[in-house]
């Protein structure tokens, strides 16, 4: 399966973890220095998650996100991101059932 986008195409089986974490432009990071949010937060985040529209951008705030459950996202075009990237983690207890198309 390729994954392309208007710079550049790859074919996803040649993505390893090896060749993913021996990447320069990675940096660990500590959970400790994660926030946790809170339930209301959480359900926040769940809600904007469902009520997705077509062609919306998603941000996602830093922070751990516990216990999301069970998602239900129906959008055309969807864009789902951290705000920086490897600093929103989905933590615990997450289903997220995506439905949707992407075209360029």
């Amino acid at each position: 399966m390729l994954c392309c986008n208007s710079s550049y195409a790859i074919d996803l089986d040649d993505i390893s973890r090896d060749g993913l974490l021996s990447s320069e432009r990675l940096s660990p990071i500590s959970s400790e220095t994660l926030t946790t949010h809170s339930e209301q937060t959480v359900q926040l985040l769940k809600e904007k998650l469902e009520s997705a529209k077509d062609g919306d951008i998603i941000s996602i705030a830093n922070g751990k996100y516990p216990n999301l459950g069970s998602v239900k996202v129906s959008a055309n075009n969807l864009i789902i991101k951290a705000d920086n990237a490897g600093q929103a983690w989905l933590t615990g207890l997450v289903q997220l059932n995506i439905n949707g198309n992407h075209t360029h």
